[in-house]
């Protein structure tokens, strides 16, 4: 009963239909070397094995496409499995906090409430870059295994649905280990990434409070006065130098470069001058 199921299948399949037409040219070879005629049971040998030619190149040239068609899918099939997610969010994360703390702040308070919203340790985990369960992974290898067995059915019957299945099943076990190496791999690079991107962020904001604090003496500096604060504008520069020196100019004494003195005498008038 399984030997007559298993031919079956077997001649439903391409190379079981060109055995049988191998097997019918023999026979039709052997029936013409018997006879020694060119005719076969009232038909025209050359007529019935051109048709018998013509059967065996079908079913090469089905065996071909089928094989082609399940090698495609399984290919297919695997190169999906072996894909890991897109991880542009991932790396926009890193890219904003590399940037981090590296902006012209005017005050504390700005660097303290950028340095308080700025995540220093991202994280990301094995399955958001990978993208499949391990149920999904399963149900994939199972989805390649029958594929290939359902290909190897179709090209050589039951032997060739184990030899498909097979092929499937490491097809399949192949792209799914390949996206897991693949997903380990990016996430460590990844998490590498977000450490120097994290330790770039720290040293703009050390540098970012540094900025901040030659500022605000820049500005001190320019703002204080020796002794008297800043210089009001209602003062006179004469006014801001005494309040500033806290002295008084110095006033020059004015004196006469010489006196004059009319004396009267018995000679008239004489005239002195003093110096």
């Amino acid at each position: 009963m399984m030997a007559g199921w298993l031919d079956n299948m077997y001649n439903q399949s391409f190379a079981g239909s060109y055995a049988n037409a191998r097997r019918l040219r023999d026979d039709l070879l052997l029936q013409q070397a018997a006879n020694d005629n060119d005719s076969w049971y009232g038909k025209d040998i050359d007529t019935y094995d051109s048709a018998l030619r013509a059967q065996q190149g079908q079913a090469v040239a089905g065996g071909i496409i089928s094989g082609l068609t399940g090698a495609t899918t399984l290919l297919s099939n695997a190169f999906k499995d072996a894909q890991i997610r897109d991880t542009s969010m991932q790396e926009g994360i890193i890219s904003d906090l590399s940037r981090a703390g590296n902006y012209n702040y005017n005050n504390y308070d700005q660097l303290a409430n950028d340095y308080a919203q700025t995540n220093f340790n991202p994280s990301f985990s094995y399955q958001d870059i990978r993208g499949m369960t391990t149920g999904e992974q399963i149900g994939s290898v199972g989805t390649s295994t029958l594929s290939g067995a359902a290909t190897g059915l179709q090209i050589g019957g039951p032997w060739g649905a184990l030899i498909g299945g097979v092929v499937g099943l490491g097809t399949g076990l192949g792209g799914v280990i390949a996206g897991n190496n693949a997903a380990r791999i990016k996430q460590e690079s990844l998490n590498l990434q977000a450490s120097l991107a994290a330790d770039a962020a720290r040293q703009n904001f050390e540098a970012a409070h540094e900025r901040i604090g030659d500022n605000n003496h820049r500005m001190n500096a320019i703002n204080a006065v020796k002794y008297g604060g800043p210089i009001s504008r209602q003062q006179s520069i004469q006014q801001f130098a005494e309040r500033v020196l806290n002295t008084k100019p110095k006033q020059r004494e004015y004196r006469p470069g010489g006196c004059i003195k009319r004396i009267h005498g018995e000679g008239g008038l004489t005239i002195r001058i003093q110096k």
